[in-house]
């Protein structure tokens, strides 16, 4: 028995060292794994013994765009052999936080949801259309936009004084963070050069316009998407492209005068970057790319921040705010390595979260922060087949397919990798650009309707268990840290929860049902041009 215990926490700490030897397998056996099923017991029970109801001061979500369970195992996989391991037995960040449940990802009218729609429900609690941003499906127009908006974990924490921020790979106007934010029909108003004019006639703002306008409010801003925040005359600070607005308004250059006795800085690229001192710094806006970053797999993405240092420069200026604070972080760029049916590109972004993770664990307390990992959706992406144990990831089966040709364990359902003829190296693991095979020809991987997971930490992470709505999510977050007027009178709230140190005044354009009855029945008239807003090519 001694010897099993031995055995036991030899591999553990040969996990955690990240040791570039292999275990030898011959040591596994049924003592073993009754040790390892053993002290997995004692964990679960020590673990649901004394639950944190404590109030969350802070509170962080991280969202992998399109981290379905069958790419965070693929990415358990690929982090153990990275670090000499099979990689089976890997444990990731992921796999070691204390709390685990499934959400359910359809939008109000789609199957298979997009970013959007699923931003929507985890940060405000409300389910969506497809396309969406911050409103309930009703909001299909500029000015239904506007009367049925929704406020998110940012928009609460603001009004009760907090400090908020948004860090993401991809542009800081895409789907998931302008969902923090913003108030929009379609998510692809990414600045003003994709709105009507009856749709600005009637008050819309694009996305940027609408990040700016809380300039005030929002201490960290991180990510790409600089083409959207200055004209088309101009190139951005830092970038390569001409803008994209078509108003004239150079939201960088104006965001600098506003906040140049602030204590505010922007920063544009690695450098200018590590450059910030989060002691002196009280606002942080870091555009690092015209559109999205780099994947992490490719050279240039050296020239930027890593997420998981976005990340720490991010606590680090947020944290000072005594009342607390809200994060969202997102990975997103694992979404894109999928649509592009690149494997690869998309597991050294899973990696990249799960380091954020790490940092983020690193630097809070689980008595007062609570951290909820997720998945917005899945993807069409499988892995199976015949394989013995530490086959590389990214590698071909032990086996050949009835065509007598190799195959490998990873494949999508859809996408650009769908060929004719399969003709795969043994050595395809090597190749960075390579495509797994897509049983249907797509020009795009498509996203899935698998339920996604829900890791937390941190008080009253044990209420995300079992199987939800997605939007269950925000819920639990707004109760945990007494964000809203539905929220301030739990017995874990503290008394001054329920102080109003700003008002955004999100519902203010409700008007009473019978004005808004009126204007529903004279739409056409009223707001003449404000048709509903057909978002496409939805990913």
């Amino acid at each position: 028995m001694k010897l099993y215990i031995v055995t036991a926490f030899l591999l553990v700490l040969h996990i955690a060292a990240g040791k570039k030897e292999r275990p030898p397998k011959s040591r596994e056996t049924r003592g073993f794994w009754r040790d390892v099923g053993q002290k997995d017991l004692a964990d679960a029970i020590k673990k649901y013994q004394k639950l944190n109801n404590n109030y969350a001061r802070n509170s962080i979500v991280f969202i992998g765009d399109g981290m379905s369970l069958g790419t965070t195992v693929a990415g358990r996989i690929k982090t153990g052999q990275d670090q000499g391991g099979y990689g089976e037995e890997y444990m990731t960040n992921l796999d070691t936080m204390p709390h685990v449940g499934l959400a359910k990802t359809y939008s109000v009218d789609n199957q298979i949801s997009d970013s959007a729609s699923t931003a929507t429900a985890i940060l405000s609690g409300v389910k969506t259309d497809s396309g969406r941003i911050g409103v309930d499906h009703r909001g299909s127009s500029c000015w239904r936009s506007q009367q049925y908006r929704v406020k998110t974990a940012l928009h609460h924490a603001i009004e009760q004084g907090k400090s908020v921020g948004v860090v993401t790979t991809t542009r800081i106007q895409h789907a998931t963070p302008a969902s923090a934010y913003a108030h929009s029909p379609t998510r692809f108003w990414y600045s003003d050069d994709n709105m009507s004019e009856a749709h600005k006639k009637f008050g819309c703002k694009d996305i940027a316009q609408q990040l700016y306008d809380l300039k005030d409010y929002i201490q960290v801003i991180m990510g790409g998407g600089r083409q959207h925040m200055v004209p088309r005359d101009e190139v951005p600070e830092g970038g390569k492209r001409k803008g994209k607005r078509l108003d004239g308004q150079n939201f960088i250059k104006m965001w600098k005068a506003e906040m140049k006795d602030r204590n505010g800085s922007y920063v544009h690229d690695r450098k200018t970057f590590e450059a910030i001192d989060v002691n002196t710094t009280d606002y942080l806006l870091g555009l690092f790319s015209d559109t999205e970053f780099y994947f992490k797999n490719q050279r240039k993405s050296k020239l930027l921040p890593s997420l998981e240092q976005m990340t720490e420069k991010a606590i680090g200026i947020l944290s000072k705010n005594p009342k607390g604070y809200f994060l969202l972080v997102e990975s997103g760029m694992i979404d894109k390595g999928h649509h592009q049916g690149r494997p690869g590109f998309a597991l050294g972004e899973f990696q990249q979260l799960d380091d954020s993770l790490q940092k983020a664990r690193e630097m809070t307390s689980e008595e007062d922060t609570l951290i909820i990992t997720t998945a917005d959706h899945g993807h069409v992406f499988t892995m199976g087949g015949k394989a013995k144990r530490g086959n590389p990831v990214l590698g071909v089966a032990d086996e050949r397919g009835s065509d007598d040709q190799y195959y490998t364990t990873i494949s999508y359902g859809n996408g650009p990798g769908y060929k004719v003829n399969r003709d795969v190296k043994k050595n395809v693991h090597n190749y960075k650009y390579y495509q797994p095979i897509a049983a249907v020809p797509l020009a795009h991987e498509s996203h899935s309707v698998e339920d996604t997971i829900i890791w937390s930490r941190g008080p009253h992470a044990h209420l995300l268990n079992g199987v939800h709505e997605q939007n269950y999510i925000a819920h639990v977050l707004f109760y945990a840290a007494c964000l809203g007027p539905d929220n301030w009178h739990w017995e874990h709230c503290p008394q001054d929860a329920s102080f109003m140190a700003n008002d955004l005044q999100v519902d203010s354009l409700e008007e009473d049902d019978e004005l808004k009855d009126f204007y529903i029945e004279n739409e056409e008239t009223i707001f003449e041009g404000d048709s509903n807003v057909f978002v496409s090519h939805i990913h």
